[in-house]
């Protein structure tokens, strides 16, 4: 288990909490489907889960506000479960103990703001300032594609690619 992480619950549902604040837990609202659980993270982690994979990830109209994303099950394995709660702690975490701009910045956290990547159900990072010479352009290029794929809050949960698609497309 993750270091300070207990057992509790919410809204008198089973919940993992981290000073008491919510992990991840049981849902309680009803638009949930049976054996979902309910994984805190920050909403471009959401989107990108929810874009690589609608059949594990969703959210229902109650959860769409929340820092958070509903998970089926039934379609994840030990792992991609673990790799979700290592999620959740780091944005509890994160968000928990926010640091002043003049803070040393020399958290495992921070350095772990990388390039987020999903592939066979499995949460990758890779550091900031990572040597990609030693892979090869096409690694790069799925790297770039998935990237430019993820929908994006900011572009009104549109993808870099279409919007440079559209902003590059003939007027006639």
């Amino acid at each position: 288990m993750l270091p300070g992480v207990e057992e509790s619950t919410a809204y008198g549902f089973p919940a993992l909490k981290l000073r008491g604040q919510l992990l991840a837990c049981v849902p309680a609202n009803r638009s949930a489907e049976p054996n979902s659980l309910v994984v805190r993270m920050d909403l471009d982690d959401r989107a990108e889960l929810l874009a690589a994979d609608p059949n594990v990830y969703y959210v229902t109209d109650h959860y769409i506000g929340f820092s958070a994303v509903l998970v089926r099950l039934s379609r994840v394995n030990h792992d991609v479960l673990r790799d979700l709660l290592g999620m959740a702690y780091k944005f509890v975490t994160r968000n928990a103990a926010p640091q002043s701009p003049a803070a040393p910045q020399n958290n495992k956290m921070n350095q772990l703001d990388g390039v987020r990547l999903v592939s066979s159900g499995r949460i990758q990072y890779s550091p900031k300032r990572t040597d990609l010479s030693g892979y090869s352009q096409s690694e790069l290029d799925k790297v770039a594609a998935r990237l430019n794929q993820r929908p994006r809050k900011t572009l009104g949960f549109d993808t870099p690619a279409s919007r440079l698609r559209a902003s590059v497309a003939p007027t006639h």
